[in-house]
C-alpha cells in the first residue's frame, strides 16, 4: 500500500491598492494575507531599492508599478515552491471592497 501526500494552498483573493480607485486583485495563499504588513513593508523596501533594476529606469527614477510587478516579487522571493501568487484582473470595474487588501 503506497502513501499519497497531497498538498492543499487554499488561494484568497487579494486587493492591491494604489488610490480608492486604482486597484488591481491578486490571488495569493493564506501565508500573505496572514502577514500583510510585513509583507507590505518589505516590499515596499524591495520596490524602492536603487538596485533593484526592474522598478528603476536608466536615469535612477521609480516608475509607476502595476499588481503584476508585486506578484513577481511575492513568487520570487517570498513564496515557497507550493505556494503561488497570481494577478487575476487589473483595473476592474467593481470589485469587493470587503476583500483583505494591501496599499501602495
Amino acid at each position: 500500500m503506497q502513501t499519497v501526500l497531497i498538498w492543499l494552498v487554499i488561494q484568497l483573493k487579494l486587493i492591491i491598492e494604489f488610490t480608492e480607485f486604482d486597484v488591481d486583485i491578486a490571488e495569493v495563499p493564506q501565508s500573505v494575507i496572514d502577514d500583510i504588513k510585513n509583507i507590505e513593508k518589505k516590499f515596499n523596501k524591495w520596490v524602492y531599492d536603487k538596485d533593484n533594476k526592474l522598478s528603476w529606469d536608466r536615469e535612477n527614477r521609480a516608475f509607476c508599478f502595476r499588481g503584476d510587478l508585486f506578484v513577481y516579487w511575492l513568487n520570487q522571493f517570498v513564496l515557497s515552491n507550493n505556494e503561488k501568487a497570481e494577478l487575476k484582473e487589473s483595473q476592474p470595474e467593481s470589485y469587493d471592497r470587503s476583500l483583505p487588501k494591501i496599499m501602495f
